[in-house]
């Protein structure tokens, strides 16, 4: 858009985590600033650290300086007066990714002090027992000890090194359980280099120096056994929800935006305005396919891929993590199809993987990457044998998601079509909808796979989800404003 701008006489910039402050600082002064929307906030966070740091002036003085003929130098911040924030893919930035607050951290020294008490948590975590000595709420991610397991915990402090504690001695083991039962390698996090790099759940892409908190990372790399590093401290925090309600115009946009109209209001004074399409869709939904073991499913999935491939239709299989994409993939190579994969570990030829994935014939294997924003462009032949075919291999937490996946095909009226796949043994279901699974497993079935339609039954599960995933959210927005409040009143009697 550079151009554009330019030609209308509008400078435009952008900013970037690997930016030195003048180059942002520089960025910031143009008319228009593209980034992040996280970078944005982090922004915000270093200025403010800055102001703090900043030694104050005498009423008055500043204005003496200038008459005075002094040069002053005012601007200290690198970001201008917050005006217009007008964000892409909206419901990402300002919903999925609003469940975690923007934490602003100080870099560890070294590994961590209190790497044994992580690695006695972590013996001890293995030898509790599920049910017996702690309790997993799957949905929420929480972990309780039993009065059986807080006792093991306690007895076991004769061989915890006390000293090297920064927390009780419990939440060390609660890290430690959460980590056993609830993270999964190549879903939540891959090891590159010997470090824990977190996996963007609703992008599939890397978060690079960002960590959990309270320990939780270290637990990880405890259990996966790598060097366990120090833990960042927290020199500043605020929420998404509060960061972008600060510009007096917010405003975004998104093909996934019906069905949040609750949120956006509740939390950033937003309406949802639905705009009719510029062409009439030519996208088919295809049948849901629902299968009693996750096995049968694969299987249905591959030998679809191989029809569909020999009949020379391009092919988006979107899976739910990396491990599941590496699975498929391996399962295809067996049976000698080609095929691209892209995800988190091989993302460095994106755009390359992108513009071939409409090729005939062509199949390409991806997470949650190609899964917003992408638009994969179309040879003439691949439109003449019935479009881009998406097929999900696994349905998400959010039916948004859903959506944003389907949404690569069917584009600008183009043909396409759009199928899922669900089996008993779906993360969806064993997290939210044990209900639905039991139901699966006593259905009438031919050759493990179910004839009975499924699909209103799982976008009840996946309401469920998205609800609790609103009410952490809405907690996380309400402890936030009531720390404003707190920090008001503590400011008001200092003055």
């Amino acid at each position: 858009m550079q151009p554009l701008f330019e030609f209308l006489d509008t400078s435009c910039g952008h900013i970037s985590s690997q930016q030195s402050p003048a180059e942002k600082t520089a960025a910031y002064r143009c008319d228009v600033t593209y980034g992040g929307g996280a970078e944005f906030g982090f922004d915000y966070l270093r200025d403010q650290l800055t102001l703090r740091q900043t030694p104050r002036t005498r009423l008055g003085e500043d204005f003496l300086g200038i008459l005075r003929g002094q040069h002053l130098s005012l601007q200290t911040t690198m970001q201008r007066e917050l005006a217009v924030a007008i964000v892409d893919e909206v419901d990402n930035v300002l919903i999925d990714d609003a469940g975690s607050p923007l934490l602003l951290s100080g870099q560890p020294d070294g590994l961590a002090t209190d790497a044994e008490a992580h690695l006695a948590a972590k013996r001890l975590a293995d030898e509790l027992v599920n049910g017996h000595d702690f309790r997993v709420d799957t949905a929420s991610g929480s972990v309780n000890l039993t009065e059986s397991g807080t006792t093991r915990v306690w007895e076991a402090t004769d061989s915890v090194p006390l000293k090297c504690l920064l927390r009780p001695w419990n939440i060390y083991v609660e890290q430690a359980v959460r980590a056993r039962m609830l993270f999964r390698r190549d879903v939540q996090y891959v090891i590159r280099d010997e470090e824990v790099v977190i996996v963007d759940q609703s992008t599939g892409r890397l978060f690079e120096d960002r960590s959990w908190s309270d320990g939780l990372h270290q637990a990880i790399e405890a259990r996966e056994n790598v060097p366990i590093t120090g833990e960042k401290q927290g020199l500043a925090k605020i929420t998404r929800q509060r960061f972008f309600r600060l510009y007096p115009v917010l405003c975004g946009m998104t093909g996934t935006a019906t069905g949040s109209e609750r949120e956006f209001a509740e939390f950033y004074r937003l309406s949802v305005s639905r705009i009719p399409l510029r062409k009439p869709s030519q996208r088919q939904t295809l049948p849901g396919r629902v299968f009693l073991t996750e096995e049968a499913k694969w299987s249905a999935i591959v030998s679809d891929i191989k029809l569909r491939h020999e009949a020379g239709q391009p092919i988006l299989a979107g899976t739910r993590s990396i491990a599941r994409s590496e699975l498929l993939a391996e399962r295809l190579s067996d049976l000698s199809i080609p095929f691209e994969l892209l995800n988190a570990r091989q993302d460095a030829d994106e755009a390359a993987v992108i513009a071939r994935a409409g090729q005939p014939g062509a199949v390409t294997i991806s997470t949650n990457i190609a899964g917003r924003g992408t638009d994969i462009r179309l040879a003439p032949e691949s439109l003449d044998v019935g479009g881009l075919c998406v097929l999900a291999t696994e349905h998400h937490d959010s039916g948004r998601v859903d959506r944003q996946l389907v949404g690569r095909s069917g584009r600008q009226g183009e043909p396409g079509c759009a199928g899922f796949y669900l089996s008993a043994d779906d993360d969806l279901l064993t997290r939210h909808g044990d209900w639905l699974s039991n139901v699966i497993s006593k259905s009438p079935s031919r050759k493990d796979e179910v004839v009975v339609d499924m699909s209103s039954s799982v976008r009840k599960v996946q309401l469920q989800a998205e609800r609790i995933q609103f009410l952490q959210r809405r907690a996380l927005f309400v402890d936030d404003r009531r720390r404003d409040v707190v920090m008001s009143r503590i400011n008001g009697e200092a003055s």
